[in-house]
């Protein structure tokens, strides 16, 4: 119904917030190879890749259910 299409809007939403979030991470990893010094924002930045990637499979499967 509708709500099952709210939630896929949302869920959608939060996908494309979150692979926005990796995609930066992916930046910022460059740039430390390269020999950029990091600041300790985006230091603390890369320590959520992890969580960011768990977070884009979780809503995958919960995509994969709708």
């Amino acid at each position: 119904g509708a709500s099952e299409a709210d939630d896929k809007k949302s869920l959608e939403k939060e996908l494309k917030k979150f692979k926005k979030k990796l995609r930066q991470i992916g930046e910022l990893e460059e740039k430390q190879k390269s020999g950029v010094e990091l600041s300790d924002e985006q230091l603390a930045k890369l320590k959520t890749k992890g969580d960011m990637e768990e977070k884009i499979e979780e809503i995958n499967k919960k995509l994969e259910l709708l």
